[in-house]
């Protein structure tokens, strides 16, 4: 299962690429994925905030997520872990989380003296954290979460994002492009909502940030990266299913751990 699957280009790239044969569900709360897709792939309309997923794929070998932080409230983290766990496979189900920290880092001394785009990263977290939707990646406690659902080998890889392509390594240069394409377009989509209900700003103050953002991260002297944190875990054997525990029942998933 491909969790927030957006426009499902993560699944339908899986699909065509890798698994020829595969079921893979799509899944958003829009649909707003191609209608010709794949053989094996489905998009499903559902919102991953509900408590209860009977109407979702059960025995899954692998449910997938990236960029969620900030869609879902804070508190329903160790729900969404429960339940992804117990959709997957025991033994051989895995679960891969992918995000990208906001905050920015700087190599060497690239930085520059009142960054617009660290300005801008202050005050789009901030207000993610008003909306309790926190959009903040906290590596210690995202381990604790997916540890508290019940997964083993969990293991996190971070991979640097520059955010142009300064360096000399072409893979990094071609990494650094999609990234500062992207970030360039959704500044101002990501930032609007945000920054005038909770922090006040007017709308062209917020796009006036925005652009001043911009123009730094296009900068080539300016050697600022964003980390993207990849979890893996894996459920491990012996543990039941939803699908062996029978779908009518309501699974409790009470953990100790919580996101502050």
């Amino acid at each position: 299962m491909d969790l927030g699957t957006g426009t499902g280009i993560w699944p339908v790239s899986l699909a065509e690429e890798y698994l020829f044969d595969a079921q893979i569900m799509a899944i958003d709360l829009n649909q707003v994925q191609p209608t010709l897709i794949p053989r094996g792939v489905t998009s499903k309309q559902f919102d991953i905030e509900e408590p209860i997923w009977t109407s979702l794929l059960t025995d899954c070998n692998l449910v997938h997520m990236r960029m969620l932080l900030g869609s879902i409230e804070t508190h329903l983290w160790p729900q969404i872990y429960g339940n992804i766990f117990e959709h997957l496979a025991p033994g051989d189900g895995y679960i891969e989380h992918v995000e990208i920290d906001w905050t920015p880092r700087w190599q060497g001394y690239g930085q520059p003296e009142n960054s617009s785009f660290q300005r801008w990263s202050e005050l789009f977290l901030s207000s993610m954290d008003k909306f309790n939707r926190s959009a903040r990646v906290v590596p210690a406690k995202t381990e604790q979460l997916i540890k508290a659902a019940g997964f083993t080998d969990v293991k996190q890889e971070v991979i640097k994002a520059f955010v142009c392509p300064w360096t000399s390594d072409s893979r990094e240069q071609e990494v650094a492009r999609w990234f500062n394409l992207a970030l360039s377009r959704s500044l101002e989509a990501l930032s609007m909502m945000p920054l005038i209900e909770k922090q006040g700003l007017k709308l062209e103050e917020v796009r006036e940030l925005c652009a001043r953002a911009r123009k730094e991260i296009c900068a080539l002297q300016n050697h600022a990266f964003c980390n993207i944190h990849v979890w893996t875990a894996r459920k491990p054997e012996g543990s039941l299913s939803i699908a062996h525990i029978g779908q009518t029942e309501t699974v409790d998933h009470t953990f100790d751990a919580e996101i502050n």
